[in-house]
């Protein structure tokens, strides 16, 4: 149990992320179909060092158990393992709100799908015009970069040719100063 892939990664949540995960799993929007909170406030019972004489696959199936049954084992296997593949999404999820540019790049991208492609550029120039310069820093490029490669699909999608060679120039100049920023880790 304490090597479970499922243990390490809630090992590194914070109470808030941990109170938030919960909220995550118990909202119908994310869940599986299968009701995986049980599982999981028996887990945080252990938080936050997953440790102890009853933190066993045992005595873990026997609290998720009914009627003074423990749960089988192919039960607690598999709840672990759809536990895990929400902790995932959960965690790409908190990474995705904090870069402006991918939700951006997401968002014009299904505008794109759906052919409104009026929306997706104006999304994406205010990201352009919004994404604030911090010097040297990954962070900035890849957002700026996102965006500006969404851009450019989306103006040779709407035909207009001159206007994304214009913004070629641009990404090939994010593409220079975005090398140059992981180039720095070496240097200092």
């Amino acid at each position: 149990m304490q090597n479970s892939k499922l243990v390490k990664l809630l090992k590194t949540f914070t109470k808030t992320e941990l109170r938030e995960f919960q909220k995550f799993v118990e909202s119908p929007y994310f869940s599986p179909g299968r009701d995986l909170s049980g599982l999981l406030k028996i887990l945080k019972k252990y938080y936050p060092g997953f440790t102890g004489r009853n933190f066993t696959a045992e005595k873990i199936s026997a609290q998720l158990g009914k009627n003074g049954k423990p749960a089988g084992k192919n039960l607690l296997k598999m709840q672990l393992s759809e536990l895990y593949k929400m902790a995932e999404k959960f965690i790409s999820l908190e990474g995705w709100k904090t870069q402006p540019g991918l939700n951006t790049y997401f968002f014009a991208n299904l505008c794109k799908k759906k052919g409104l492609y009026d929306m997706a550029e104006a999304r994406i120039r205010k990201e352009i015009l919004n994404s604030p310069e911090t010097g040297i820093d990954w962070r900035y490029y890849q957002n700026y970069h996102f965006s500006r490669v969404e851009l450019l699909n989306l103006l040779f999608l709407k035909d207009k040719p001159v206007e994304a060679i214009e913004n070629l120039n641009v990404l090939s100049e994010t593409v220079l100063h975005q090398f140059l920023s992981f180039a720095m880790r070496y240097i200092y």
